[in-house]
């Protein structure tokens, strides 16, 4: 693991400013600025947005899905490494990420690159168990020609094996 990498990363969530123009849902799709560019869409409704650009450094928005999955809302979190993309590989930033999700408690299934709107992903599963209850969900890490983005997604056991189309479904419709 690249350590110069995990320090700028480190410096990033740390110190960037958080006064800046934040995001803002124009014609049913999130816009974020703040932390880099990205357009997330909220599939009429189905997605419901919190922006989170002001709340941490690196954070943009914070999603839930309107409809109740098995009885729980799933969630998408979304962040980003603003400026990152000139200087680190796609597959360096997923092994930061991926360390930093293990060494929080997670379990994660193998990396996989997929093409998802067009565009290379990294993708993994994740588990985690903690106060007797248990979620999965997939990270996806998107490349866009400045900025990465992290995906975040997450449901209780119950109701991952049905939300993971809704999953797949919004990350194929983000532009970055």
């Amino acid at each position: 693991m690249n350590l110069a990498l995990e320090k700028t990363l480190l410096k990033m969530f740390l110190l960037l400013p958080l006064c800046a123009m934040a995001g803002e849902i124009v014609s049913d799709t999130f816009v974020a600025r703040l932390n880099g560019r990205i357009e997330i869409p909220l599939a009429g409704g189905r997605w419901q947005a919190t922006d989170t650009e002001r709340t941490a450094p690196t954070a943009i928005a914070a999603l839930k899905h309107a409809a109740p999955v098995n009885g729980t809302h799933p969630t998408c979190d979304i962040t980003s490494a603003p400026g990152m993309a000139t200087t680190a590989a796609h597959e360096e930033i997923a092994d930061v990420i991926a360390k930093g999700m293990r060494d929080s408690g997670m379990d994660l299934g193998p990396m996989e690159m997929r093409r998802l709107g067009g565009r290379p992903v990294i993708r993994f599963n994740t588990v985690l168990n903690r106060q007797g209850g248990a979620a999965k969900g997939d990270a996806y890490i998107l490349r866009g020609e400045k900025d990465y983005f992290f995906v975040i997604c997450a449901a209780n056991n119950l109701a991952y094996d049905s939300a993971r189309g809704a999953f797949e479904d919004l990350v194929a419709s983000i532009r970055y």
